[in-house]
């Protein structure tokens, strides 16, 4: 499926759904790292995008911005952890 790339460079969160979806689309990571992890959300998991709006700011504050859930990631932080993890590849 992905013709041409080293095994060795097939990374893969190591979160149980994308180890799951690795599987079904025929593929085995050589390794799995977190730094490969969506961004933590913190208490907004889970949540309706609406409910959290109504909180102030909105969702649209969020992406790329300032902006983070209590006890979540900030846009910056996620960016630099993956960009750490494709400047390794």
């Amino acid at each position: 499926m992905l013709d041409g790339v080293p095994e060795e460079r097939i990374v893969c969160s190591d979160r149980g759904r994308a180890r799951q979806t690795a599987e079904l689309l025929g593929l085995r990571p050589a390794r799995f790292d977190p730094r490969w992890r969506e961004i933590d959300v913190g208490e907004w998991g889970g949540r309706p995008a609406a409910e959290i709006d109504a909180q102030g700011g909105g969702l649209t504050n969020w992406r790329g911005g300032p902006r983070k859930a209590p006890d979540g990631e900030s846009w910056e932080a996620f960016a630099a952890r993956v960009a750490d993890a494709v400047d390794e590849l």
